[in-house]
């Protein structure tokens, strides 16, 4: 009898949720944290306004018309500069920003090695889908002229075996006999 009342309160026990280590005393507005309507304060979000809207289209490079994969569209209030949305563009350029509210906004796209662009958008109560279809980047990387490489080999090169006289780079061999580089070679 005894070990039976032993068993059911060690399971007693080990059903009970376990307390964390350290718990704050307790949630916004005297809600005691993790009590039902309570959020964890790194949790807490600013309510973002969300809507129907919707904006689509695809970034290209405007001087090849290949698309510019990944490229990062930002939608920005009219003023300011916080992000109100973003996303990033696929493979094919594409991009899609769905859940937006009716306002007016600027939509920003940018790309490394490309000109960020930015232009106005308005989302309105009868027009709350926006297609852009295709918006070109213009390319702001630039092109470079050949480059020529001249290297010229050390006089002397120490070698883990072996020390190296290269001959043909020491100037002061010039118009001198075969005998005369000999003697001047270290040894």
């Amino acid at each position: 009898m005894l070990a039976l009342a032993s068993v059911l309160a060690h399971e007693a026990v080990a059903q009970a949720p376990a307390a964390p280590a350290s718990r704050p005393a307790g949630g916004p507005a005297g809600i005691p944290t993790g009590a039902p309507g309570a959020t964890s304060p790194a949790l807490v979000t600013l309510p973002a306004a969300r809507g129907t809207g919707r904006i689509s289209g695809v970034v290209l490079d405007g001087a090849t018309k290949k698309p510019v994969e990944f490229a990062t569209v930002a939608l920005l209030p009219a003023t300011g500069d916080k992000p109100v949305d973003g996303t990033v563009a696929d493979d094919k350029g594409r991009f899609s920003m769905k859940g937006l509210a009716a306002g007016e906004y600027r939509l920003q796209l940018s790309f490394i090695g490309y000109g960020s662009l930015t232009q106005p958008v308005t989302l309105a109560d009868g027009k709350m889908t926006l297609d852009l279809g295709t918006v070109a980047l213009t390319p702001a990387a630039q092109q470079l002229n050949e480059v020529t490489v001249n290297g010229e080999r050390p006089v002397v090169e120490s070698k883990p075996d072996r020390l190296v006289y290269n001959a043909a780079t020491d100037n002061t061999n010039k118009g001198s006999t075969a005998a005369d580089v000999l003697r001047k070679a270290p040894w």
